[in-house]
């Protein structure tokens, strides 16, 4: 609770991609060979090489057993966290590129 998270969400982005601006937003979102652990436990992979692609209007289920990363999964979209390797896109567009406040 004491570390500082990396992403800022409160200062705005002066050069980041706007959701609101991107006339062309369809919703695709891609996982693109995501490696990510908890920066409190370094030694646990929560994710190794994950590979996913969900195309607009595609209605998918998030399942399994607690643990397995489902909210994982959200937070990393909403970069809470960034992955350690690997990237996320939306629309082809890596996450680290659109606005923070925008994105969530």
């Amino acid at each position: 609770m004491d570390t500082p998270s990396e992403i800022d969400a409160i200062e705005p982005e002066p050069f980041s991609h706007k959701i609101s601006e991107d006339k062309t937003f369809e919703g695709e979102i891609e996982f693109k060979d995501v490696w990510f652990r908890y920066p409190s436990r370094p030694e646990e992979w929560v994710f190794k090489g994950l590979n996913l692609k969900i195309n607009p209007n595609e209605r998918v289920a998030v399942v399994g057993e607690s643990g397995a990363g489902k909210s994982t999964f959200i937070c990393l979209v909403m970069r809470y966290y960034d992955p350690e390797f690997g990237q996320i896109l939306i629309n082809g567009v890596d996450l680290k590129e659109y606005d923070v406040r925008e994105l969530r």
